[in-house]
């Protein structure tokens, strides 16, 4: 009977928790969800382009009509680094033997090795049709005008491999390692945040302060202050140890990749006190994490987006992450400057505002309360 009590106490308990409920029963099929639309598709086919002659052209029609051929090399540089390419390729035949630079955009490995892939096929097809296109324009024999051209055979294409943005030896640690940066500041920043936030409230220094003649925007401003020094703090070590003792590659500057993780940081510092708001003890505040940060892991450029259905790549844009891993990419592995990032720390400013403006807005609620 006491066994019985005790279980008819907790299941009460629970069906009156509904946060509870939903962490439990909701928010694993939320994820798994999210696991299925990113293990579940495959990667797009890569965009290639190339240059070369007519002769080798009409060829490459033939077999990738697909492919999109640009007059110079320099066309097609400017196309890879706009993100239309993900490779181009100079082709040319010196002596009978195709020769085939090829430049990878080389900021993701596993569509690096994918478009790698597409091309060695494609350029084992092209063998046969280029040696008949180049035997039809030999001239006849001169001993006799009716005799047959000469028989030549294409050699095997020779593939020099380069990359615009780091190199084809860049290990899987160098490509996430910049997403990873973005990650740990906002998942660590936006718990630090939202437990010492709730615990001004459990303790009642908040009640305390909204009884004073402090206005509501100015107790936001300095909470966003006060937890911004230590959120600065953690900010430079992560950033700093990822780039000097773990030696992850850092094409650019460091000091925009510091602007970039402070950016971050000052938007999951504000999203976490405004989620605070929302919970009543620290339990419930970590239930936040599989519904907001978990997604944004999933989004923010971990795992490559164009595998998912198209439906769901929408979602990236509403989530701060993603705005930050691109421009910490930017940074780290394309070694861009201050305007290529210019417009991701602008959408997260306007997060970070947006979330400071709930805040003062909750707070009103929960001091009418």
């Amino acid at each position: 009977m006491r066994i019985r009590a005790i279980v008819r106490r907790i299941i009460r308990q629970m069906r009156r928790d509904k946060r509870t409920l939903a962490l439990i029963f909701v928010a694993p099929l939320v994820v798994m969800t999210l696991m299925y639309a990113v293990f579940g598709g495959s990667l797009p086919e890569p965009k290639i382009g190339y240059v070369a002659e007519a002769t080798i052209a009409e060829v490459v029609e033939g077999i990738h009509p697909d492919w999109i051929r640009y007059d110079d090399q320099n066309r097609a540089k400017l196309a890879m680094e706009d993100g239309a390419l993900d490779a181009y390729l100079q082709l040319t035949i010196e002596n009978m033997k195709p020769l085939v630079n090829v430049t990878l955009e080389g900021s993701d490995p596993s569509m690096s090795k994918e478009t790698m892939q597409s091309i060695q096929e494609a350029m084992q097809s092209m063998v046969a049709p280029l040696t008949a296109k180049l035997q039809e324009k030999l001239p006849p024999s001169p001993a006799n005008a009716k005799q047959a051209a000469p028989f030549v055979q294409i050699a095997q294409p020779e593939l020099v491999v380069d990359t615009l943005y780091g190199d084809k030896d860049m290990s899987t640690f160098d490509r996430i390692g910049p997403m990873l940066i973005g990650v740990f500041v906002f998942l660590f920043v936006f718990m630090i945040s939202g437990v010492s936030f709730l615990r001004e409230r459990t303790y009642g220094t908040l009640d305390r302060l909204l009884a004073s003649p402090l206005r509501r925007s100015e107790i936001v401003a300095g909470y966003t202050i006060g937890f911004g020094f230590f959120a600065l703090l953690q900010t430079i070590i992560i950033t700093a140890y990822a780039t000097y003792v773990l030696h992850l590659q850092i094409e650019g500057s460091f000091w925009y990749v510091l602007l970039i993780a402070l950016c971050l940081a000052l938007t999951a510092l504000s999203l976490g006190t405004l989620m605070s708001a929302f919970a009543a003890n620290e339990f419930q505040m970590f239930q936040f994490i599989p519904l907001i940060i978990v997604p944004q892991v999933f989004f923010c450029g971990l795992f490559p987006l164009e595998a998912m259905p198209e439906w769901l790549q929408w979602i990236s844009v509403l989530l701060p992450l993603t705005y930050g891993s691109d421009a910490l990419i930017d940074v780290m592995i394309r070694g861009k400057g201050f305007e290529a990032i210019a417009p991701s720390i602008m959408v997260l400013v306007l997060f970070a505002t947006a979330f400071l403006v709930l805040n003062v807005w909750a707070l009103r609620k929960y001091r009418s309360i």
